[in-house]
């Protein structure tokens, strides 16, 4: 199983990330262009970028993911493209794959993702999927083979999930299609509403890490400038959005973030729960770095809530030692698919 040629990949929704064994971890912004009017791929990631940045008109974009939930065409394509860029025999070869799947797929889709590998270009009898989660808290360096509860929280680009672990087994989790996108698109629906202008979900994206903040004075800047559309006159126009009233516009999807993670820990076991009272839970996820998110956690759940280490790449991080040892993890991993 996974040898030197072999891949993990974890497709979310802000980066493509790719592992092969002796080689350094590849993260591609999630951008898939495809030359207008075919359905053939011209680039993928910064690449893609740089192109649809000289000529946009030649092009059209997509994304693997859109809230959280896979698009199983563009993955399909885009799979096949990375295999044929990172193994060009890839049609004599057909490399394994253990690939970080969504957390909470049901059998239909995780039957779906199977297919879309193997028309990809990957071994049919070398499929091997992870959880999201699972990987993740493998990444983040929970001890999730003890005899003990630890707990991962893991918030990405669209989705957010939460789960106790224990002898390897998940013991409870849940899992919700809204992470640090459904933020930025609060943000944009706010200012379409209250001024009357679009922006893109780049802007968006770019003040709510900015200024954006959970807590009251938090942020030294308070204050930023959107460019965008007038929607009514169609021409340029901006807005000066403050940090209260971009805490007003994601309170929203913040609220439901929380209340995911709360509901976890109302299913986990009292002997658990001490361990992570004693022990804290760990953060993983590019969206938990938004200001003031943690601390608003930590209210809520009374629990100290620990950022990891390598937070925006604990999935692939989990994928990579699950291929460097898979021994040590058999079991912890689903080969159900085959």
């Amino acid at each position: 199983m996974l040898g030197a040629k072999d891949f993990g990949i974890d497709l979310g929704t802000n980066y493509i990330r790719i592992y092969m064994p002796g080689s350094a971890i590849i993260t591609e912004p999630n951008i898939v262009l495809y030359h207008s009017g075919t359905q053939a791929i011209a680039a993928i990631g910064s690449r893609a970028e740089k192109l649809l940045s000289l000529d946009s008109e030649k092009y059209m974009q997509l994304f693997i993911k859109e809230n959280g939930v896979l698009d199983y065409t563009t993955a399909k394509d885009t799979l096949a493209f990375i295999v044929r860029h990172y193994q060009p025999l890839s049609f004599l070869l057909h490399p394994d794959l253990l690939m970080a799947i969504p957390h909470g797929s049901s059998v239909i889709e995780r039957k779906a993702i199977r297919d879309l590998c193997i028309q990809a270009g990957f071994n049919e009898k070398g499929l091997y999927f992870i959880d999201e989660l699972l990987a993740a808290a493998i990444g983040a360096g929970q001890p999730v083979l003890d005899p003990v509860g630890s707990m991962v929280i893991n918030i990405g680009g669209g989705n957010t999930q939460a789960g106790v672990f224990s002898l390897g087994g998940l013991v409870c989790s849940g899992s919700l299609h809204k992470g640090g996108r459904a933020l930025s698109r609060q943000i944009m629906e706010y200012v379409r509403k209250q001024y009357g202008i679009m922006i893109d979900i780049s802007t968006a994206e770019r003040a709510k890490m900015r200024i954006g903040s959970l807590l009251p004075q938090d942020m030294e800047i308070d204050q930023v400038t959107l460019n965008g559309r007038n929607m009514q006159t169609g021409m340029p126009d901006a807005a000066v959005v403050t940090t209260e009233e971009m805490r007003e516009a994601i309170n929203p999807v913040v609220t439901e973030i929380v209340d995911c993670i709360y509901q976890v820990l109302e299913q986990t076991p009292p002997d658990l729960a001490s361990d992570l009272i004693e022990n804290g839970v760990l953060a993983t996820g590019g969206a938990v770095q938004m200001h003031g998110l943690i601390e608003l956690i930590e209210e809520r759940t009374h629990l100290k809530i620990n950022l990891a280490k390598h937070t925006s790449d604990a999935v692939i991080r989990g994928v990579q030692k699950v291929m460097q040892d898979p021994s040590a993890w058999n079991g912890v991993y689903s080969d159900l698919l085959q």
